[in-house]
């Protein structure tokens, strides 16, 4: 992993409820800290600017964990939407010299860690994913952008470089606001989350659970761009294996129109025109 260099960092776990627990870092002075009720644990150890390979242990009664080949340098934090989540596999990815990194780039003390998408209602204390040193091959997949920015600064500044990858495509901006500073805009105060709000999120996170799941690349605007280029040229290569999977969802309610057999009474409409004049509709 990467560590932020001159600074106090924070390092924190789970024990046993009330126990003590010893850590050991190679670049600082050994901790003790005591878990709560729950287990829950955090301590603070201050960083140095020291270059070398460092490691941790972590001791609490007979467990013990050691972590080895941690850097100390400057830690980044790369989200956002789909043009940050985009990495060097990316079906749509236009970089010229993606061919050129992937053989020839050998950066050890340049590390990625890619946040693994998991969507929930409450805040979670875990995340899933794995620090990855920047050598040929294993960069396909780290976020591009994320990536050149962390290669220039390292070739800058000299010091090893971490990229804490997190962006998902299409979310909102207001998604990497904290709520303190959203509530300081003005009108905005009706779009925070209310406890009804939540209560029909739920509802619908239940439903959507029972559906099948059809894994995409990104959302909002590369689905809508892929769709606009199939219709538009349905020729075009790479798009037919982007769109293989997502092509077979019955957008239109098909299947479930015929299996209630209604159809043929329903109302026509003339377009353009309004669903006002629809008798039965309000």
């Amino acid at each position: 992993m990467v560590l932020q260099r001159d600074t106090t960092v924070a390092i924190w776990g789970q024990a046993l409820p009330e126990s003590i627990v010893y850590l050991s870092p190679s670049w600082g002075n050994i901790i003790k800290v005591k878990s709560d009720s729950n287990g829950f644990w955090k301590a603070f150890s201050e960083t140095t600017n020291d270059q070398k390979n460092h490691s941790l242990r972590i001791k609490s009664g007979k467990d013990k964990i050691f972590i080895n080949n941690i850097l100390l340098g400057e830690v980044w934090l790369a989200s956002g939407q789909s043009n940050m989540e985009m990495d060097f596999d990316y079906c749509c990815n236009s970089t010229d010299s993606a061919k050129h990194v992937l053989k020839n780039d050998m950066f050890k003390n340049i590390r990625m860690f890619n946040v693994k998408k998991r969507y929930s209602l409450n805040s979670s204390l875990g995340i899933q994913g794995r620090w990855v040193e920047a050598v040929k091959d294993s960069i396909k997949s780290f976020s591009a952008v994320g990536y050149f920015f962390a290669k220039k600064l390292h070739n800058t500044l000299g010091v090893p470089i971490g990229i804490i990858h997190a962006s998902w495509g299409g979310s909102d901006v207001e998604s990497w606001i904290s709520k303190k500073k959203l509530s300081s805009i003005k009108k905005l105060e009706e779009r925070f989350i209310t406890t009804q709000k939540i209560e029909k999120a739920k509802i619908s996170e239940d439903w959507f659970s029972n559906l099948k799941q059809v894994k995409m690349p990104s959302a909002g605007f590369d689905l809508m761009l892929g769709t606009y280029f199939q219709r538009s040229d349905p020729s075009i290569g790479y798009l037919n294996y982007f769109l293989a999977d997502w092509r077979k969802i019955d957008l239109e309610d098909v299947e479930h129109i015929l299996k209630l057999d209604n159809y043929k009474h329903w109302p026509e409409l003339e377009l353009p025109g309004s669903l006002k004049n629809i008798n039965g509709l309000n």
